[in-house]
């Protein structure tokens, strides 16, 4: 990351630093990644969950969500969807999470983050957001 920083320092695709091939790869397909990816996901669900919203919500709605690179191990897909309740000042969320091992090793620390481990990874982060929504006051989270 120092070496895209120190590129971007010296003015980009303007200055005198190089990126490496292997940076300049990732920084391309990441890239590519995460502007496929919305664009995927505008495409696929246009009509299913983006239904209901208008079509400048639509394009801001199919443009949020993550993808953790945990080299060599796995990728993960973080997505969150929020959206009106019926009831009068309440939100409903959705959050997903996405695993894929990359390597026996990452097919473990997969097996491992998920099932009753992510469960109550889950059930802690949903105490934490409802504290702070009732009260605007962060706690931070303590593993049990």
């Amino acid at each position: 990351m120092d070496e895209a920083a120190r590129w971007w320092r010296s003015g980009g695709f303007k200055g005198h630093v190089r990126l490496s091939s292997h940076t300049f790869s990732v920084l391309v397909v990441t890239g590519l990644l995460l502007v496929g990816g919305a664009a995927l996901f505008g495409i696929f669900e246009w009509d299913g969950v983006l239904a209901p919203l208008g079509p400048v919500d639509k394009v801001a709605s199919s443009a949020i969500g993550f993808v953790i690179f945990y080299a060599g191990r796995y990728v993960e897909r973080l997505e969150v969807e929020l959206r009106e309740s019926s009831g009068a000042g309440r939100t409903l969320i959705r959050w997903t999470r996405t695993y894929t091992g990359l390597s026996e090793p990452g097919n473990q620390a997969v097996r491992e983050l998920t099932g009753a481990v992510l469960e109550a990874r889950m059930q802690r982060q949903l105490g934490l957001l409802e504290h702070f929504c009732s009260t605007g006051e962060m706690l931070r989270d303590r593993p049990a």
